[in-house]
Order: C-alpha cells, then structure tokens, then sequence
C-alpha cells in the first residue's frame, strides 16, 4: 500500500507546480492534509485492526443511507435457521481464519518491534560515536586555548623569562594537533546535520528527542564557530625575542578567549542532552520500575536544578 501514499504525494507535487491557486492551498493546508489522509488510509489497509475498523464503518454508512443491509439480530436470527452442519462448518471456518490472522498479527507485530528496537539502537550508537567524537575535539580544543591564554600572560608579565618562553614553544608545537581537532569539530557538526536530515522519522517517534537534538546540533555549530583561529608558528625566528614579537604581532587574544568561552559550556550541554537522547532509545529495552523510581528520588534535589536549567536552554533555542 505503500505505492498509494507516494502517488498522492507525488500529485501534490505536481499540482503544486502547474497551479497558483492550488499553490496558495497546498502551502497551507493541501500537503499536511494529504499526508494525514494518505497515513490514515494505509492504517486502514494494512493492518488487522484498520481492516476491521474500515469494515464496521462501511457496514455503519450502508446502513445510515438506508441501504438494505442486515443487522447484527437479523444476521443471527437467519444463521440460526440454518442447518447446524451449516453452522458448525461457518463458526469452524471463523475460528480458523481469526485464529490465523491473530497469530499472523501477533507474530508480525513482535518482528516489527524486534526490528525497531535493533534499528534503533544502531542509530543511537551511531549518533554516540558522532557526539563522543565532537566532545572529545571540543575539550581537546578548549584545553588548547587555555594554553595559549596562560602562555601570552606569562610572557607579557615576563617576556624573556625561561618558563614563559617554554609555554610559547609547546603552545606553537601543539598548533598543528590543534587544528586538527578544530578540524574535526567542523567535520562532526556537518555530520551531525547529515545525520539528523536521514533520521528524522526515528527521532520524532521518541519524546522530547527532537528537540533536545536540534540543541545538540546548535551546539555544535557553536563550537564549529569557535574552532577557527589563528596562532603563529616561531619556527623561522632566529631569536627568542623575534619569537615573542612575532607571536604578539599575530596572535589575537580576544579571539582566542571569546572562543574560549564559547567552548566553556558546550561539553557539559552537548553531552547531557546527549544523554537524555540515549537514555529514550535504551528506554524500550530497560523499562522503568520501582528501583529506578526509587533512584530517582534519592537523586531528585541533586539532579533536578541541572535538568531544569537544561530543559529551559532547549526551550529557549
């Protein structure tokens, strides 16, 4: 049945594109409207529980425009009157056909779940990966610039001092290893985006989820924000005095600790909304019960000021 639906989307793409009018309408109303009758309509075809329910409506809309049709005391006043060979064999094939759709049913919906569940964890320890990654740049970066704010406060309260010359070597030496973690902030935050665009149909089937990762991915974008800078190399300087010059020359300090402070919240937001993510999905495997609500209120003062604060961030985004 899944044709149908692709049909009357693809009408109402058509229709889209060859009338204004029909345009206006669609932008609106048409498209969401489509959709809805287009999901309804497969719940009705193909499922057991839509079969019947289509069924009991048709038999409700005969009999409300006056059409000749039995009712349910006509129909069992006339199979009473049958033969009871009749009669067994009718209640013997009714037996055998629900029971059958039944079993088909049960056991169809338990793969499904099966299958969910499977595609669902494999989508959070993907998104894992992705996060656990962005995190690691994120300190990694951060712990970087911290180095380079301690180092031009040390040499611009001693810029011929032994300690402050050596914070400026290991700073620079680490500058490639540095932008190699901006980089991979960078690459992870449009993964993230690439990654959201292909599962959005499982994330929006979990509460809350979508929002707290469209936070994650704004985030992200922050820190990707805060991944460029600039910090010279003093390879080329003959003199540890030229090196200094040159460092100060290039280095610009409020860039550095803007992003710094950019940097400074965003492990510990990206990895508890994180969390809440990879809790909702391991949520279909490990129900709760009176052991995890008993955890909860022994850990309720402690976590739920950071939970509160971060649920109004995600709100506010």
């Amino acid at each position: 049945m899944n044709w149908i639906f692709f049909i009357l989307i693809l009408f109402s793409l058509v229709a889209f594109k060859r009338s204004r009018y029909w345009n206006a309408f669609l932008a609106n109303f048409g498209l969401p409207l489509l959709i809805s009758v287009s999901i309804v309509f497969l719940f009705l075809t193909s499922s057991l529980a839509g079969v019947f329910l289509l069924t009991i409506s048709l038999y409700a809309l005969l009999f409300f425009f006056d059409y000749e049709v039995m009712s349910l005391g006509e129909l069992l006043i006339y199979i009473s009157k049958l033969d009871a060979g009749i009669i067994a064999s009718i209640i013997s094939s009714l037996v055998t056909v629900l029971g059958f759709f039944i079993a088909f049913s049960t056991g169809r919906k338990s793969w499904e779940i099966q299958k969910k569940t499977e595609f669902s964890i494999e989508v959070s320890e993907s998104l894992s990966v992705i996060v656990n990654d962005l995190v690691d740049g994120i300190i990694n970066l951060n712990i970087y610039y911290s180095g380079v704010i301690d180092a031009c406060s040390s040499l611009e309260e001693n810029p011929h001092g032994k300690q402050s010359l050596s914070k400026l070597r290991y700073i620079c030496r680490r500058n490639d290893e540095a932008s190699a973690h901006a980089k991979r902030i960078q690459e992870r935050n449009s993964q993230l985006i690439s990654f959201i665009g292909t599962y959005t149909q499982v994330f929006e089937s979990k509460i809350g989820v979508s929002k707290f990762l469209e936070f994650i991915q704004n985030r992200a974008s922050v820190a990707s924000l805060a991944s460029h800078y600039f910090v010279p190399t003093i390879d080329h300087a003959n003199k540890d005095s030229e090196a200094v010059a040159i460092f100060f020359h290039f280095i610009n300090q409020e860039e550095i600790q803007r992003n710094k402070d950019l940097l400074e919240p965003l492990v510990e937001e990206i990895s508890s909304a994180h969390g809440y993510i990879r809790g909702m999905f391991l949520s279909t495997i490990f129900k709760s019960n009176l052991r995890t609500l008993w955890s909860f209120i022994r850990r309720y003062k402690k976590i739920s000021p950071f939970f509160i604060g971060l649920i109004e961030k995600v709100k506010k985004q």
